[in-house]
């Protein structure tokens, strides 16, 4: 039988959603993939947090975000992002043994990191969408958001420099 705490956890009535986030990208050749994301845990968030920590603001923001990416990622055309054949792979091929060797979030922040940043926004803004939606469905409220404020992170335009 769980506890009165335990059964907190049980609480979110979204795990997971399917999106298409390129849909509207008119000359991407990636307008019909589908990624499959969940939401993280605070134990998730905690980590997340503490990864970042010692960063500056703009570090953080970007190093979040692939950290949430890499976790709640779960799907990606119906199929695992990461399979452990994909996972041996990389070990074996960058000579990684023992300890040394990473598990899937790490190998999916390496990738991620090489991802443009209007993709990692774009599934940022999805992530942050399924967030919303858990949070209608258990309030009845649909969080508002500034649509004055950018999501996206723009260059910084340094005033005497090109």
């Amino acid at each position: 039988m769980k506890t009165q705490l335990e059964q907190l956890v049980d609480v979110g009535v979204i795990s997971n959603k399917v999106v298409k986030p390129f849909k509207d990208w008119v000359n991407s050749s990636q307008k019909g993939t589908e990624i499959e994301l969940r939401i993280l845990d605070v134990g998730e968030n905690l980590e997340i947090a503490q990864t970042v920590d010692g960063d500056g603001f703009l570090s953080q923001v970007i190093k979040s975000k692939i950290e949430i990416l890499a976790r709640s990622v779960v799907k990606v055309n119906g199929t695992d992002p990461v399979t452990q054949e994909d996972l041996e792979r990389y070990n074996k091929d960058n000579k990684l043994e023992g300890t040394n060797k990473i598990g899937f979030v790490n190998y999916k922040k390496n990738i991620i990191s090489r991802w443009s940043l209007p993709v990692l926004n774009r599934l940022n803004e999805e992530y942050t969408e399924l967030l919303d939606d858990q949070v209608e469905l258990l309030t009845g409220v649909r969080p508002r958001r500034d649509e004055n404020v950018k999501s996206q992170l723009e260059p910084v335009t340094v005033p005497g420099t090109s």
